[in-house]
């Protein structure tokens, strides 16, 4: 008896000590975020990019979103021009949402029709901004300032761009234009349309 309850001591002892232990790295971890969170909202520039840049190349999961989700929140076009390029060459696909509108005319509609469901497979960014991707009628694209622009040649059926940029969170929003050859537009009544399109970077 006397044995078990010197064992029950113990345990509790080094419960204790294990909860006490837990506690100070919960704390130095939350300090940790705070600091880092402080230099991803330096009012220098430099400082900014350069937090962001660190964090989105390292192994920390809650620090890469942290810097995310502040680089697109930010004003600062060349921070979210750098999350953006992180993202794409992170990813090995990227699925894109086209939103029909309300009131949608019929070329709108065809747009929809046509390219929902479109998914950027094993997307790449290259040394000088270009973006590769596959994806159906992909012809590449372009980083631009705190955003993308993307074109597809769908030969007859429509020669698109898709341009979008960061606007809240991390969320990139923008358009999916598209030119129709004549037979089309006068099928659907338009020579040319474009529609809501959104990437959920989260």
């Amino acid at each position: 008896m006397k044995r078990f309850i010197l064992t029950m001591i113990l345990l509790g002892a080094g419960s204790g000590v294990w909860a006490q232990d837990a506690l100070l790295r919960a704390q130095e971890r939350a300090k940790y975020l705070g600091d880092y969170k402080a230099l991803l909202e330096h009012e220098d520039s430099t400082m900014r990019l350069a937090a962001v840049e660190e964090a989105l190349s390292g192994d920390d999961a809650q620090l890469r979103s942290m810097a995310l989700e502040s680089a697109l929140s930010s004003d600062d076009e060349r921070l979210q021009t750098t999350a953006i390029r992180w993202y794409i060459n992170a990813r090995s696909q990227i699925p894109v949402t086209l939103i029909l509108p309300e009131r949608a005319s019929e070329a709108q509609k065809y747009i929809y029709q046509k390219w929902s469901g479109l998914i950027l497979r094993n997307p790449q960014v290259s040394g000088q901004d270009e973006i590769v991707y596959r994806a159906g009628y992909g012809k590449g694209g372009q980083l631009i300032p705190g955003g993308m622009e993307l074109s597809f040649n769908a030969g007859a059926a429509g020669v698109c761009t898709m341009t979008a940029k960061a606007v809240s969170g991390t969320v990139l929003a923008g358009q999916f234009h598209c030119t129709f050859a004549a037979g089309l537009a006068k099928k659907i009544g338009a020579d040319q349309a474009a529609i809501p399109v959104r990437i959920n970077m989260s």
